[in-house]
């Protein structure tokens, strides 16, 4: 089994500037930051099909430090923003991971 996971996170554009700075306060490395769009519990019922924009964060890492990480970024989601539920935050296995 491979000592890394991929953290990703998803949460709204807004919040990311306070996440940055949680994450760069403990030293995370490697984080990609992308725009998307969806829908989950929030749907945007201005727009036809539901969407809105996020931000989604992904952070490849030592098993360790991914769940250090996750955990912090749980915690952040929880006492920040304005509806519950408005942040997603998943661990995955990486079989491998080449630094190349």
């Amino acid at each position: 089994m491979s000592p890394f996971l991929k953290l990703t996170v998803i949460l709204s554009s807004t919040e990311w500037p306070l996440l940055e700075e949680l994450l760069l306060d403990h030293e995370a490395e490697g984080v990609t930051l992308s725009k998307v769009t969806g829908f989950g519990n929030y749907k945007n019922t201005f727009r036809n099909d539901l969407l809105s924009e996020s931000f989604k964060v992904e952070i490849f890492t030592t098993k360790i430090k991914a769940e250090e990480l996750a955990g912090l970024v749980v915690k952040f989601l929880k006492s920040h923003g304005n509806r519950p539920n408005h942040g997603l935050v998943a661990l995955m296995p990486v079989d491998e991971l080449f630094n190349a």
